[in-house]
């Protein structure tokens, strides 16, 4: 039994380290800040396997070309190194989102003939905005 100690009983089955410190930050390095999304203009991407790689200046082309100058920020962590599955795209305005998406959800385009799965951006608490 517990006798007011740090302890864990054998039987218990845990493996915790009982000698273990505290993690501590070090000050030189910079506290993480957490990027804030607008979620009225932002969209997921989704790329398929088995399908060649699509580029970042095939996206932006596609998007340039049906709605001209309209992507803020686009970011495909590791299209360069190997294949990502992963992407975010943020319109100048919530217009263009909208008339991607219209009311749905969830849409599929192809782009140079590759399939790209893009999804509505939600807030951690489960609201979508839907500024119009």
């Amino acid at each position: 039994m517990d006798e007011g100690k740090n302890t864990v009983r054998e039987s218990s089955g845990s493996k915790l380290n009982l000698y273990t410190k505290p993690f501590r930050t070090p000050a030189n390095v910079p506290a993480f800040e957490r990027t804030l999304i607008d979620h009225d203009r932002t969209l997921f991407l989704k790329f398929f396997t088995g399908f060649p790689p699509i580029s970042m200046e095939e996206i932006q082309y596609y998007f340039t070309r049906r709605f001209g100058n309209c992507i803020e920020s686009l970011d495909l962590p590791g299209r360069n190194e190997r294949d990502s599955e992963l992407g975010i795209i943020t319109f100048s305005t919530s217009q263009f989102r909208y008339e991607l998406m219209g009311q749905s959800e969830e849409v599929m385009l192809f782009i140079c003939s590759k399939p790209v799965h893009f999804m509505r951006s939600r807030s951690l608490d489960g609201n979508n905005n839907q500024n119009k």
